[in-house]
């Protein structure tokens, strides 16, 4: 069942693009959303693509559970939208989690995810259904999954990894979002991540997922960031469709991590989240 978390959806990078070869894998950080239980939904400032007001069709879609109540949701949330950051899986997963508290409902971690993913679908957010994101808004750890499956929420595997921090360099907002033919044309680039992946390399998994993820939204400005911090021994991906630049790293390698970074860029730094999930 859904864990004692509080109304709480976590922000997240990815490791592999699903649009790339159909397998995606994204980490949890510590970047939270908070949602609370209102009388409305929030207004096209807040929630520009409708999607919160996707929640009650969503639910009654995927467990057969109306929602008859006259609710909506808030929420307050310190991920950055737009950028690749799973902010849109983050307040799913947090509105989630507070109408089932509010209306004493009961979500598998499965059907949050699925219900998440239909969410996200429904309001044009996403391509895939992020089922990958919604995992990783859990904030338990990082789940591999085949979107082509019969059952994408299930994943092919969780893992856990080493203790990290994570900088990411904020490149202003997402213009729009892509296609997936634009990533089809990189698709064995994404394939060559998901092997990575799939054999335990997953700094190789990142490195290569996000040169793919550069070449297939034509970011030369990102190809060329993250070459030079392949170059000093650097992880670093293209998270989502972009803009943002995830940087994985621990506390020794900060300085040289100050040294490639223009003192101009915007940047956060938080850390990695793994936690084992709870039993079903």
């Amino acid at each position: 069942m859904i864990s004692e978390v509080g109304n709480i959806g976590y922000g997240g990078v990815s490791i592999l693009h699903a649009a790339g070869c159909g397998w995606g894998c994204s980490l949890p950080l510590d970047l939270t959303c908070n949602a609370e239980v209102s009388s409305s939904w929030p207004g096209e400032y807040e929630d520009p693509n409708g999607l919160l007001k996707q929640l009650p069709r969503a639910i009654e879609e995927t467990t057969g559970a109306k929602i008859h109540h006259k609710l909506g949701v808030s929420l307050k949330s310190d991920i950055p939208r737009s950028m690749g950051l799973k902010s849109s899986s983050a307040a799913c997963v947090s509105a989630l989690r507070a109408v089932s508290e509010k209306l004493a409902l009961q979500f598998t971690d499965y059907e949050v995810v699925d219900i998440a993913a239909k969410m996200q679908i429904m309001s044009g957010c996403s391509m895939t259904g992020s089922f990958d994101d919604n995992w990783a808004a859990l904030g338990y750890n990082t789940a591999i999954i085949d979107a082509k499956s019969n059952q994408p929420s299930h994943p092919v595997a969780h893992f856990q990894m080493e203790s990290k921090l994570c900088t990411i360099i904020l490149r202003g907002h997402r213009s729009n979002l892509p296609n997936v033919s634009e990533f089809a044309v990189n698709k064995s680039d994404f394939l060559a991540a998901k092997n990575a992946l799939v054999s335990g390399d997953i700094d190789k998994a990142m490195r290569i997922n996000g040169l793919a993820v550069a070449k297939s939204t034509m970011d030369s400005e990102a190809t060329h960031i993250l070459t030079s911090l392949h170059s000093n021994g650097l992880t670093a991906t293209l998270t989502g469709s972009g803009p943002c630049i995830a940087i994985l790293h621990n506390e020794a390698q900060s300085e040289i991590l100050d040294q490639i970074i223009s003192e101009s860029s915007k940047r956060i730094t938080t850390k990695v989240l793994q936690h084992p999930p709870e039993e079903e």
